[in-house]
């Protein structure tokens, strides 16, 4: 899944149960034995990938939420997306 870009179009993969403790998202991957934890900026992309959309508008929102340059942010959600989708959490969708 390395070829992540802002132009990918991803969706979370909401077969997998989640919960939301202390404010910070928690997965589990049943199937897998698997359980991921997401701090806050974490939740918020689960949050945002609830739709099908580009990655774009994932950092579009997080830089005008946070004090964070597009640059910075644009490297951090991508390394995190890519982690999401190795680990099944989102789908890349198909053009």
């Amino acid at each position: 899944m390395s070829n992540i870009d802002e132009n990918s179009r991803i969706v979370r993969n909401d077969s997998i149960p989640t919960g939301v403790i202390d404010g910070e998202m928690v997965a589990l991957d049943l199937d897998q034995g698997d359980c991921f934890g997401m701090d806050q900026v974490g939740t918020r992309i689960w949050a945002l990938a609830a739709n099908p959309g580009p990655v774009s508008a994932i950092v579009d929102q997080l830089v005008s939420e946070h004090d964070v340059d597009r640059a910075t942010c644009s490297t951090d959600v991508l390394a995190f997306v890519a982690d999401l989708a190795r680990s099944g959490l989102v789908r890349v969708l198909k053009e």
